[in-house]
């Protein structure tokens, strides 16, 4: 385990903790939802400050509303501010040196990831990027974060000890968590500027568009059992139709099928969809490794004996071609 505390202290970050207080998560929505990182983010936070006797307190950005902040309240959250638009560094840094936060974390998605570094440098704050774990050391309360290094062949712990200790959390790390509407908690709409001027404004978190991997519910992945590229254009086609995003194991890899960024498994991406669709993949413990996240696998392998339908809720036999192509003329 790596301590950052004495590269907090060189770079001059404040040693005084008195005061600093709850768990906060920067989300934010679109569309009528919080984003599934948020909700993926509010749900760790739950767990974390229930360890520790903390409050959640998140606060939404981007297009948000009430019905949104619901959602973070079923999920976990006890209060939520509501602040319309993309804030700038230094509004965020001015809003939450005024709430004085113990923890703070941020989604590692486009906008956040650049967002981050500069409030936790406007707070004097400690920050770990690319989470893929979070722990607070219950005597110390020191913020404990897990990522993956060497293209993730092994893990390292980092451990954050100067307030606020913020992180960035991939995507994917944390399963979305259940939604328990009879929870209550308090909606505050803010009345500052949050908004950048349009040359400034720094990129959305979530594009429209196709879902990306990271934050797609749907996601389909893609094995050598499609067998060519016929098969799989039509995993591509079925993606379309579900607005799903398309993975793929090593297999799919080595094809050319799918990008790097592409690949899931314990030397690729780690993702947690509602609902993973494994069209063609065989099964191995390394790509096992990057869906134990998913709600719900289903597997279509040609051979009953697939080491993959052990890991799926529900099994498919028979050409995984074929079986797509069925899909597809049922979709219709």
């Amino acid at each position: 385990m790596q301590d950052l505390s004495y590269l907090e202290a060189l770079m001059g970050a404040p040693t005084t903790e008195e005061e600093y207080r709850d768990v906060w998560v920067v989300a934010h929505g679109a569309a009528g939802r919080p984003s599934d990182v948020s909700l993926q983010l509010i749900g760790k936070a739950r767990s974390l400050a229930d360890g520790v006797g903390a409050y959640v307190r998140a606060l939404l950005v981007g297009a948000p509303d009430e019905e949104m902040a619901q959602t973070l309240i079923a999920c976990g959250a006890d209060m939520v501010y509501l602040a319309p638009g993309l804030p700038d560094a230094a509004t965020l840094a001015s809003f939450l040196q005024a709430q004085r936060p113990e923890f703070v974390f941020f989604g590692d998605v486009p906008g956040c990831r650049t967002l981050a570094p500069r409030v936790a440098q406007a707070l004097g704050a400690s920050l770990v990027t690319e989470a893929e774990d979070l722990s607070i050391e219950p005597d110390t309360r020191a913020l404990l974060v897990t990522r993956s290094i060497y293209e993730g062949l092994t893990l390292q712990v980092f451990a954050c000890r100067v307030k606020p200790q913020c992180a960035t959390v991939r995507p994917g790390a944390f399963p979305i968590p259940y939604a328990d509407r009879g929870r209550s908690g308090t909606v505050e709409w803010l009345a500052e500027p949050w908004g950048l001027e349009p040359r400034q404004r720094e990129p959305a978190p979530e594009a429209l568009g196709p879902p990306s991997l990271a934050t797609a519910r749907i996601v389909i992945g893609i094995g050598r059992g499609m067998e060519d590229a016929e098969g799989v254009e039509l995993a591509r086609q079925l993606a379309a139709r579900l607005h799903a995003a398309v993975a793929g194991d090593r297999g799919a890899l080595d094809m050319g099928w799918i990008t790097p960024e592409q690949q899931v498994g314990a030397t690729g991406k780690s993702i947690a969809p509602t609902l993973y669709i494994a069209c063609g993949i065989d099964g191995t413990t390394e790509h096992d490794l990057g869906i134990e996240g998913a709600r719900a696998i289903v597997a279509i392998c040609r051979e009953a004996d697939a080491p993959m339908l052990q890991q799926a809720d529900w099994g498919i036999v028979g050409p995984p071609k074929e079986v797509v192509r069925a899909l597809l003329a049922a979709l219709a």
